[in-house]
């Protein structure tokens, strides 16, 4: 009896692993696919146009940089941001998805490190969201498609495209639901410690997702411990609780305090900025923009991706079928995700929308509002720049927690909502999926994971990529290694991601840079680098001791000749060079649309998709004299 009771669980544990491993591979296999061309060029370009994707390729380098010194902190140097310098707390630090990446970085180069961990990111989304629905259902086949929805879901596609680095770590949220879920079933500290252990890795990530999991997540607790008098009277319960916040607390808080120190200027958008990206309603109703089978359209920054009809069907099939408190959880957390993606007001077909109203109502609404936004709030903001007359617009919730929920007004995007929303429709599509009965169950279930991968799948390298080629401005300057500093103008065409990596690589300091909060020093005489070639700010220039100054033509367009002749005429400023500026964006059938907002810092010009090497400029090299 010993032995067969051996043989048995021999057999069962053996069952587990050969379902783990199929499991583990499948999600491999259908990664390369949603991410294809990736795999064929892992270590020459990165996914997406040149922006964010490449700041991140600098950091990775920045990273290991600091590593080979034998200095782990602080992750900064003085040649961008020049003079004032760049630090890795002027943004999402996000280290937990950095340093994984540094065993390819050091065998390989930063561009694969990168690429690895975009990769990572969908394999192992689809094993947590597998978890997830694999604890809601108790079965294989709808944990599986549960995790197909939220792996490559439109919005964890659409920051892949984007180049959100700092966002692939989307994997440990459907981690932080699974165990708030056995914390609260099973009562058990371990669960409230594992969910406060994920929370933390989301918010090591991510600030953003930091904040938008805390809210989700404590939805989700307040619903599905209704009624709370009789759940929250188990002492067990209060355990698990603060063993989340205990353990939550000791990973975040000492990070969070060093950001909160480096920048001194505020973390805070404005609303007109908040609200520049937020959701359209009516990307709701018109399917995946990138899909393979609808055929890709522009995709705007500003357009939130919807979950997808086979989601949202199945989700439909949850709440009508399934009566449990837990569905009910996932419900109202879905809800509540899907209304503040919307943002702080409503737009549809990419623009706020704007309803007329006679003059009278024009100008008590606006006085009334203008009371609310700017001296009632707690965090006020200003009401004017949204402002139309004649017309009112529509406030969405994001509105109001915009300016009376502390740390709401960090959030930038909140699109990033959606991070909930997938989650939720995951768990309730498996919910709703493990009621199917009968003979012909295996053939449903594979016909709806077909259906849901089928209308997710992107179409091949929809978002293009950027192609990691030498620009000969940093040849130019590596030529001449004598650490001068370089002034690059004019300074918007320079503030992004590519050119960030450009002018780190070239050894020299730079007086741009791109993060999220650039230093308060920069900040502040950003207005006077923009009036360039302003005598102030060639008096500025040889104050911090520029020698180079590099300028495109194309970027001033009709202003050129102006800008030309003033240089021309600066005493003591000669041209010395000019060399080509090419393009490294490449689009196969889908081009982004260009900045909607004035702080998205991406060089309309490489947005175009051009073969790689395409000279897109002729910058002018000039040197300060002393």
């Amino acid at each position: 009896m010993k032995h067969a009771n051996s043989a048995m669980s021999s057999a069962v544990g053996k069952r587990v692993f050969a379902h783990a491993v199929l499991v583990v591979v499948l999600f491999v296999l259908l990664s390369l696919v949603v991410t294809y061309p990736l795999i064929v060029q892992l270590t020459s370009a990165v996914p997406g146009a040149p922006g964010d994707n490449v700041e991140y390729v600098f950091k990775q380098r920045l990273l290991l940089d600091m590593l080979l010194q034998g200095r782990l902190w602080p992750i900064s140097t003085p040649n961008v941001y020049y003079p004032f310098g760049y630090d890795l707390r002027g943004g999402n630090m996000t280290l937990i998805n950095l340093t994984p990446a540094i065993p390819v970085v050091l065998n390989a180069d930063s561009v694969a490190g990168y690429n690895v961990i975009a990769l990572l990111s969908f394999v192992l989304s689809g094993l947590t969201g597998y978890l997830l629905g694999r604890l809601l259902t108790r079965q294989h086949g709808p944990a599986i498609i549960a995790g197909i929805l939220f792996a490559f879901s439109m919005y964890r596609v659409y920051l892949f495209g984007m180049g959100h680095f700092d966002h692939f770590g989307t994997f440990w949220v459907p981690l932080v639901f699974l165990y708030l879920e056995l914390a609260i079933a099973r009562r058990r500290m371990r669960y409230g410690a594992l969910a406060g252990l994920s929370y933390a890795f989301t918010g090591l990530g991510s600030w953003n997702f930091a904040f938008i999991v805390a809210m989700g997540g404590a939805i989700y607790v307040l619903v599905r411990t209704w009624p709370w008098r009789f759940a929250w009277s188990d002492r067990r319960l209060w355990v698990a609780a603060i063993s989340f916040v205990t353990v939550a607390v000791v990973i975040l808080a000492p990070p969070a305090a060093l950001v909160k120190m480096y920048n001194t200027g505020g973390i805070a958008f404005s609303l007109a900025d908040a609200d520049a990206f937020s959701g359209d309603i009516l990307a709701w109703l018109t399917g995946n923009h990138a899909s393979s089978l609808a055929g890709p359209d522009v995709l705007r920054q500003t357009t939130v991706a919807p979950l997808g009809w086979t989601a949202l069907t199945l989700v439909c099939v949850a709440a009508w079928r399934q009566r449990s408190r837990t569905v009910l959880a996932l419900i109202v957390v879905l809800a509540v995700a899907i209304v503040l993606t919307w943002g702080p007001t409503a737009h549809w077909n990419g623009a706020r929308v704007y309803v007329p109203v006679p003059g009278v109502v024009d100008r008590g609404v606006a006085r009334l509002m203008s009371a609310i936004t700017e001296r009632l709030a707690p965090f006020p903001a200003r009401f004017w720049a949204l402002y139309r007359p004649g017309s009112i617009f529509i406030p969405l919730p994001a509105y109001f927690l915009f300016l009376f929920l502390p740390l709401f007004n960090s959030l930038r995007e909140s699109a990033n909502f959606m991070l909930l929303a997938d989650v939720a429709a995951a768990g309730l599509a498996a919910v709703a999926l493990a009621s199917v009965r009968g003979c012909r169950r295996p053939l449903i279930l594979t016909v709806v994971a077909v259906i849901a991968f089928a209308e997710l799948l992107p179409a091949p390298g929809v978002y293009g990529h950027t192609e990691m080629i030498g620009q000969p401005l940093v040849a130019w300057l590596q030529q001449h290694p004598d650490g001068a500093a370089v002034a690059r103008f004019p300074i918007r065409k320079w503030t992004n991601g590519a050119d960030l990596y450009d002018g780190y690589m070239s050894g020299h300091p730079v007086t741009d840079g791109y993060v999220a909060l650039q230093p308060v020093g920069w900040r502040q005489v950003y207005p006077l680098l923009d009036r360039f070639p302003a005598d102030e700010t060639i008096a500025l220039l040889r104050g911090w001791h520029v020698r180079y100054i590099v300028v495109a033509p194309a970027a001033y367009a009709d202003d050129w000749p102006q800008v030309e002749r003033r240089l021309a005429a600066l005493p003591n400023v000669r041209q010395v060079a000019t060399v080509p500026y090419l393009s490294r964006y490449r689009a196969a059938r889908l081009t982004p649309a260009p900045p909607t907002s004035p702080t998205d810092y991406v060089p309309v010009a490489e947005w175009i998709p051009q073969p790689a090497g395409t000279v897109l400029d002729m910058l002018r090299i000039y040197e300060l004299v002393p």
